[in-house]
Order: structure tokens, then sequence, then C-alpha cells
């Protein structure tokens, strides 16, 4: 069965203008666009993009709390080495959103409330 168009109302964000499009690099096209779940809720993702390039595009600018006082954790390193961005992804288990590449239909679950 195919899949709804990309940006569709079938609940998948549509692209991102204005900032968002304006950060893209010239010339640099980005991959085949794929439907994610996180904590529930479809988002728009490319083709060999990060989990974390996903979330940051779909507005999520953080992926767990800490457990001492429950604050909110952000995005710190960006290349595997600090721990702050793992995430949950069903079958998998828990990963570095930084370094894990998106699949279609990935389920993915932070920390956050």
């Amino acid at each position: 069965m195919p899949k709804p168009a990309w940006g569709s109302a079938d609940g998948v964000a549509a692209p991102q203008t204005g900032h968002a499009a304006a950060l893209r690099i010239a010339g640099v096209m980005p991959g085949a666009p794929m439907r994610l779940m996180l904590n529930g809720q479809a988002i728009e993702a490319h083709e060999g993009e990060s989990i974390a390039a996903a979330m940051l595009q779909a507005g999520t600018p953080g992926c767990r709390v800490t457990r001492a006082a429950g604050q909110p954790r952000g995005y710190y390193c960006g290349m595997g080495v600090c721990f702050e961005c793992v995430v949950h992804v069903v079958g998998i288990g828990d990963v570095r959103a930084c370094r894990t590449t998106v699949e279609p239909e990935m389920q993915i679950s932070t920390s956050l409330p």
C-alpha cells in the first residue's frame, strides 16, 4: 500500500520554511522523506539524517530530563561523546540520537514530560 505524500494530511508536518529552510546548505538536497513516531506523534525526517537532526527539525530541543532535579537536557556535543541525547527506539533500545540514523516508521521515545 503506498504511503501518503510528504506533507500531506496524514499528520506529518509540512516542510519548514523561513529560518529552518535558510539553514540548509545551498545545493545540498535532503534525502527521501519519511515518517517517524516521536513520543506518539508523527514527525518528518529525511533519509541519511540522525534522529537528533529530525527531532530538532520537528521542534524538539531536548531528549531527557535529569534524574535528580527533573530539569530538561538539550543536545550538547552532537558527536556521541556526552550521552545527553539518549532516546529509546522500539526494537533497538537506548541509543544516542546524534549517532543513530533514522529509518522509516522508527518509533522513538524520550524521557521529556
